[in-house]
């Protein structure tokens, strides 16, 4: 094992193949550009031996009180046991994720069929159609809680444990921070928030990916030129402006800016 892998280690927790395809060129630069010994290590769910994509905050049975352990379990474990680095190794915690309307008022919920013929929930800039209201309903409630939580980590610190199986094993509070896009990713990239198909997804990210290629100047002036960035709003500011103003949640919004904002001023000081 190189001594790298003993350095910064960060972590970025992802939903899926098209977040890592999008992310994983400019993201390790920048933080290459502050110290040559970081290592990032994208991580999506993995349960039961098996990589899968998805949210974990509107994943079955996750809370506002089981959330930050199940971070540890389903997507951290991998990273430890995979680069057998320990929790003192872990720099800080990135979380990106989709927001799905997460906090859209409920009366914009509207029992619909999809009009692009799928049995999935339409998003637009106003409502969410769906065949079925309440689960929708439901879903994002179980969203903005656990949102809610991840925004109130003390210090802005995540608990993890060596071995997440056993409370007692050694742990350390760790830098987090969590990101958000509006509806997803694939809208604020490519303007289309319905993209179903696992295939497209991938394809449309690493268009966008190789766009950017050498280029990663390029890549941040991107989101930070963005008038739907977070601007000059702070990291809670941010945070608020989707909380308070729902349907925020639905139209084309990201605060990535205020990450990559950051990495520029930090490699700046080296």
């Amino acid at each position: 094992m190189s001594d790298k892998q003993h350095g910064k280690n960060v972590i970025i927790l992802i939903e899926g193949k098209s977040e890592r395809i999008a992310f994983e060129l400019a993201l390790p630069d920048l933080f290459d550009r502050i110290a040559s010994d970081y290592q990032i290590h994208f991580a999506t769910i993995f349960e039961d031996d098996i990589e899968k994509c998805g949210d974990i905050t509107s994943k079955k049975g996750i809370t506002p009180q089981t959330i930050e352990g199940c971070i540890c379990k389903l997507f951290i474990r991998k990273v430890l046991e995979e680069t057998k680095i320990y929790v003192r190794d872990i720099s800080e915690v990135i979380h990106i994720i989709d927001l799905d309307g997460a906090y859209i008022p409920e009366d914009h919920i509207l029992k619909g069929i999809n009009p692009n013929g799928e049995n999935k929930p339409f998003y637009d800039s106003e409502k969410i159609i769906t065949d079925n209201v309440d689960a929708i309903i439901d879903r994002n409630k179980q969203k903005r809680n656990n949102i809610d939580k991840l925004l109130s980590f003390p210090d802005g610190k995540i608990t993890v444990w060596q071995n997440p199986d056993n409370p007692a094993s050694k742990q350390r509070k760790i830098p987090y921070s969590l990101y958000y896009f509006s509806s997803n990713l694939d809208h604020f990239i490519h303007n289309e928030a319905n993209i179903t198909s696992e295939y497209s997804k991938v394809h449309l990210a690493e268009t966008f990916r190789n766009g950017f290629v050498d280029n990663t100047d390029g890549f941040t002036d991107y989101f930070i030129n963005d008038p739907d960035s977070a601007g000059d709003k702070s990291y809670l500011q941010s945070w608020a402006n989707i909380q308070e103003a729902g349907l925020n949640s639905l139209r084309r919004h990201t605060n990535i800016d205020i990450l990559l904002k950051r990495l520029i001023e930090e490699a700046k000081k080296q």
